[in-house]
């Protein structure tokens, strides 16, 4: 399929949503849904808004997406991003979404973070991402004013931390140690981001009791995709989520309420394995793909996710010149759903944990191993979902009260896993 950029006679076109499994059936996973009907009202109008601030960051970690080069963002080309997503979110009746981005966007805090803050905080939430080594009291106490909540990049023990993501002649795990006691003190639902790469496999649970003792509560860990997992690795990593897991379930034995808090800690697709509601990531409405949110490069370009900020594989448009194009986004959408529906199961997965699988699933990173599935995210996926699906029934199975009656409340639509 090719886009003419006729985009209110095409006939293209998707839905909003996709169907899920169990409405195309699973011989049709490889071949569902590339027609679509683009609508720019319904698929370019996102209200979140990425800014690539800048390029440079003040660490080289080893996986990182991003290529570093001396390019900022200038404050107009900021502002003229921030006000489509302010324009995009007053034709939903919603608030606009704004997330610092880099490279290391505190670098740009002074250039970029305040003036912007400060201008729209009224009409947008904040949020960025942060290797927090630049943070100190002042910029915190800013940030708490505005309620600019961050993401905290920051990959375990201190071993792990300081070979994954060195600093430029400084110890990054030192740095960010000694600013972690006043953001959490200031923001004490702060999330622990890590990326699991391949060796540092063995180190998860002593990382994981780590951040416990330094004071988070939410962590999130990411394995590096690009990996490839034997079979030791792949037991290697069972074992680290089971003791993660035993660690949830024995916190919830002694009272202690099962909340996204704990849910998260694991990584576990919660929702999915719980209500079996996940959707082929043949979908248009979702992260990024500039349709739920747009990403800028520091030139102002707009890009489909965040990742491809500072080396972008397709360019959607530019802030400073119009926003998103109708024509090169139909043109991307076709490219996206075609390459997405030549992926096939590498393994002889069962049905429930190709649905779990396809359902997680990065877009940008999908496109970066040519709309592939790695060992590493098959061996993931599998062990995550049985460590998962087996939380669930062996909390559901015991008498835990409290553990009970907060997914009563989630299964009611009053919460969120």
């Amino acid at each position: 399929m090719a886009c003419n950029g006729d985009c209110k006679s095409c006939t293209n076109g998707f839905d909003k949503k996709t169907p899920s499994f169990g409405q195309i059936g699973l011989d049709g996973i490889n071949k569902a849904i590339t027609s679509f009907q683009y609508n720019p009202e319904i698929h370019s109008r996102p209200n979140v808004v990425f800014l690539g601030v800048t390029a440079r960051c003040n660490l080289k970690c080893k996986y990182c997406f991003v290529k570093q080069h001396n390019t900022d963002m200038s404050l107009e080309t900021a502002r003229n991003a921030v006000n489509i997503a302010v324009e995009n979110a007053k034709a939903h009746d919603e608030k606009a979404s704004v997330v610092f981005f880099g490279g290391e966007p505190l670098l740009m805090y002074d250039e970029i973070m305040v003036p912007i803050i400060e201008e729209y905080h009224e009409v947008a939430d904040f949020t960025f991402t942060t290797n927090a080594t630049l943070l100190d009291e002042d910029k915190v106490d800013f940030l708490r004013k505005y309620e600019v909540v961050p993401l905290i990049s920051l990959d375990g023990v201190k071993e792990v931390q300081d070979s994954q993501r060195p600093g430029w002649g400084f110890s990054s795990f030192d740095s960010v140690l000694n600013n972690i006691p006043y953001i959490l003190f200031r923001f004490p639902d702060v999330t622990m981001r890590a990326t699991v790469s391949k060796e540092f496999i063995p180190k998860i649970y002593e990382s994981f009791e780590m951040g416990k003792e330094l004071g988070f509560k939410h962590f999130s860990f990411c394995i590096d995709a690009f990996d490839e997992w034997d079979e030791e690795d792949a037991r290697n990593y069972m074992i680290q989520m089971n003791k993660v897991g035993e660690d949830i379930y024995r916190n919830a034995l002694n009272g202690e309420v099962y909340t996204e808090s704990t849910l998260n800690a694991s990584y576990f697709d919660c929702e999915t394995v719980i209500y079996g509601n996940g959707k082929f990531n043949n979908e248009v409405m979702k992260c990024g793909m500039g349709t739920v949110s747009m990403s800028v490069t520091p030139d102002g370009l707009i890009v489909p996710c965040q990742e491809k900020i500072s080396n972008p594989t397709w360019v959607i448009g530019d802030v400073n010149n119009g926003g998103i194009d109708p024509e090169k986004h139909c043109e991307f959408l076709i490219w996206y759903l075609n390459e997405m529906d030549k992926i096939k199961c590498p393994n002889n997965c069962g049905n429930a944990v190709k649905e779990f699988c396809m359902a997680r699933q990065c877009s940008s990173r999908l496109e970066d191993i040519n709309f592939s599935i790695t060992s590493s995210m098959c061996a993931q996926t599998k062990i995550l979902f049985n460590i998962g699906n087996r939380l669930w029934h062996l909390t559901h199975d015991s008498i835990l009260p409290g553990v009970r009656a907060a997914f009563e409340i989630q299964e009611k639509g009053e919460g969120q896993c």
